[in-house]
């Protein structure tokens, strides 16, 4: 509360500030607004950590609640709970519960139902990886404190039923619409036109979706201002027809705007047209001038006040981003262009969104199309057809069925030549750059670069003979410490591995000195490495190693081969090939990636890394045999040395100490997840490791078993865990190491 009455002070400071004439006053004003944000944020998040929820997270509870969202998806339902109360703890909570029932139940729970469900509140997963993704600051940033699941159907209950009438019909209306789409159109059309008319992309299939994203044309795909624009014009075109006076028409596009606005559920991107939309309009029924920029701070402190998270989504940064830059950009840009391109302003609106844009989509998507410009020309009045077709399919056919299935008709005709517009593009063009995640400052000084660039454009013509050399020297050390702080700061005298975290499942990624990249193993999907190397820019990996052909170490495989170049991939021979080795070998063999089999007595040489293999040995061992016959592989660098065992058991172990292998690492991996049926007490006492990792996550093996970790402890050994720790990351200049783990 006194947080409040603070930031209520300071912003009647800053009003009076902002109406005097000094500069300094007015600096002094917009440090006052940043304090206040400050404080605002700081007063949310300590009420965020003294959630009463806190208390049942991980608990089993009966809890009762109010559903005000549900959205169908491929798996399920899920509901969205507020006014949540734990009747034995005695606890209220006015935060939200995101619960996924996947009971396929027939009687489904609708908005306003008071339920009482039987679960496990949970939070939901933070970034365990470098490069991954935070889906439990992403639910915090929309207000959603836990999740909970619904398994059997006796564990909800319909107790009753509290609905605002208004948002009611609204939910039947979205549900009207829904059923309306699912029976005049084919799949994936119907759910194409849920994503583009409703904002419901949780239907919408990945293919269509990626290959969207592929062009730079994921925006037309949810509800933005792109929609909001074209429903308002439309609401003006006819009020403009009918002659009606400003005032009537602000009131018209209120009521609509604001009810689509509902309809869609409520976001950011219309959020943000439906309110600047309502300025305009208000500006010009008061004869006011209108402002872009102070409209948009405006609407920005508005959304920042109902949801001060929304400023660190990336819906709210490419929705104000995009409208920022093609204000400022796009009269620029349209002014140099030859004569032949100035067909209208959407090339040179499009080019100034993809340039304003650009550290954004890198940051967080970590590639850039370099055909959007081209494909936004083709497609975006494609789509913009099939919108209106769209709304006045929903008009048509509640009035003439006939004439609804008419309509529809074309919008499928016109769905499917989009759709094929797209896979062209996709199949036949360079599409995408992968560009590693930027630094902060990197940002910074390329929306310098390019604020500097328009401002010197709009004083002189386009010519570098009148550039000037002093504007030459500023945009060349620009562009120079782009590179550098993109690419430039990377010590090359350290060995570099990480752990990845990826369940219960083995990914060893090692970055030489000299630039190779290894990767031995990939999980059961391989999604946490790719993100990873998308996250850097890495776009090839110089060797695979699988460790053996189980999934939860080489299903991640197929995946890689399919978006990365990868010169070479090695594994070890089996006595019985299974479906997972044959299917990876035929993806080698299709992709003419080389790819052999190593034993015992190989070596790599991947200066300065050596890697000795250290097993299987021949003949191979029958007992528990795909993971007896694991590739053991010591990776030497210098004085470093770190022992990969993949999944090993007590058999090889035994075999190995026998043989007289030098095992002694000081890193070691530990086999088998850290089951009991290795890390024999010989084995340790040969590999003597200071540091031992245990490639683990969620189980029902008990891995890693106590006495396991008991034995290393016992030497002395420190022993790290994925799923205690995360992603555990080795540092190494070949004499002496440091890790850390990710979760610190």
């Amino acid at each position: 509360m006194l947080s409040k009455i603070l930031v209520v002070f300071l912003f009647f400071i800053f009003v009076i500030l902002a109406h005097r004439r000094s500069v300094k006053l007015k600096i002094i004003g917009w440090l006052l607004i940043f304090l206040m944000g400050i404080i605002y944020l700081g007063s949310i998040e300590l009420a965020w950590q003294d959630e009463a929820l806190e208390e049942v997270v991980g608990e089993r509870v009966e809890i009762e609640g109010r559903i005000v969202e549900v959205e169908e998806t491929y798996q399920g339902m899920r509901y969205l709970l507020t006014d949540l109360q734990v009747a034995e703890f005695d606890l209220t909570s006015q935060q939200k519960v995101l619960l996924f029932d996947w009971t396929a139940a027939e009687e489904q729970l609708n908005y306003g139902d008071l339920v009482k469900v039987n679960t496990e509140l949970e939070l939901a997963p933070r970034k365990r990886n470098p490069g991954g993704f935070s889906y439990q600051n992403y639910l915090k940033r929309n207000g959603i404190y836990a999740l909970g699941h619904i398994n059997s159907s006796s564990q909800v209950k319909r107790i009753g039923r509290r609905a605002n009438f208004f948002l009611e019909q609204v939910f039947n209306l979205r549900v009207k619409i829904t059923q309306l789409l699912d029976s005049h159109f084919s799949n994936p059309n119907n759910y194409i036109l849920q994503a583009l008319l409703l904002g419901n992309k949780s239907l919408l299939p990945p293919e269509v979706e990626n290959d969207f994203r592929e062009v730079g044309l994921s925006h037309l795909l949810v509800i933005s201002g792109f929609h909001i624009g074209l429903l308002s014009y439309i609401i003006y075109f006819i009020c403009q027809k009918l002659k009606l006076s400003e005032k009537i028409t602000l009131i018209l596009n209120l009521l609509v705007l604001g009810s689509y606005l509902l309809l869609t559920g409520w976001q950011l991107p219309a959020l943000r047209a439906v309110i600047l939309i309502s300025l305009v309009l208000w500006g010009k029924l008061l004869n006011r001038k209108i402002d872009i920029y102070n409209l948009l701070a405006g609407v920005a402190l508005i959304i920042l006040l109902i949801n001060p998270w929304s400023l660190f989504t990336v819906s709210f940064q490419l929705s104000f981003g995009a409208v920022i830059a093609i204000s400022y950009l796009t009269p620029l840009i349209s002014s140099k262009l030859p004569f032949f391109l100035k067909v209208n302003n959407l090339l040179a609106a499009s080019i100034a969104a993809q340039i304003g844009l650009l550290p954004i989509l890198v940051y967080y998507f970590n590639q850039i199309s370099v055909i959007s410009v081209l494909a936004n020309l083709l497609l975006t009045p494609l789509i913009t057809s099939i919108l209106w077709l769209g709304l006045f399919f929903l008009v048509v056919v509640v009035i003439w069925s006939t004439g609804g299935i008419i309509v529809a008709s074309l919008i499928e005709v016109l769905l499917d030549l989009s759709q094929i517009l797209v896979g062209l593009l996709v199949d036949n063009l360079w599409t995408t750059v992968s560009i590693g995640r930027p630094a902060l400052i990197t940002v910074v000084i390329y929306y310098f670069l390019i604020y500097y660039l328009a401002k010197c454009l709009k004083s002189t013509s386009f010519s570098i003979e009148r550039f000037g050399n002093k504007r030459k020297l500023i945009v060349s050390l620009s562009l120079i410490l782009i590179l550098l702080f993109q690419f430039g700061f990377n010590n090359h005298q350290q060995l570099k591995i990480i752990f990845f975290d990826v369940g219960q499942g083995d990914a060893i990624y090692l970055s030489l000195p000299t630039g190779k990249r290894i990767l031995v193993d990939a999980g059961e999907e391989g999604i946490e490495i790719k993100n990873y190397l998308r996250s850097r820019g890495i776009r090839s990996l110089d060797l695979i190693l699988i460790s053996h052909f189980h999934w939860d170490h080489a299903g991640g495989v197929k995946p890689l081969i399919k978006n990365f170049a990868i010169d070479q991939v090695f594994y070890p021979p089996n006595i019985q090939k299974n479906e997972l080795e044959i299917r990876v070998r035929e993806k080698l063999e299709r992709n003419k990636i080389k790819h052999a089999q190593l034993v015992a007595g190989d070596e790599i040489r991947a200066l300065p890394l050596e890697v000795e293999v250290l097993g299987p040995t021949f003949p191979l061992l029958e007992e528990s045999e795909a993971n007896n016959n694991s590739l053991v592989l010591k990776a030497i660098y210098n004085q470093f040395e770190l022992l990969l065992t993949g999944d090993i058991e007590k058999e090889a172990e035994r075999r190995l100490v026998k043989q007289g292998a030098d095992l002694e690492s000081l890193v070691l991996k530990v086999a088998h997840h850290g089951s009991i049926s290795s890390s024999i007490e010989e084995f340790i006492e040969q590999v003597k490791p200071e540091l031992a990792v245990i490639q683990v996550g969620d189980n029902n093996y008990g891995h890693p078993h106590p006495t396991v970790i008991e034995r290393f402890e016992e030497r002395g050994t420190k022993v790290l865990r994925n799923d205690q720790d995360g992603a555990i990351i080795i540092k190494t200049d070949g004499q002496r190491y440091n890790y850390q783990t990710f979760l610190d």
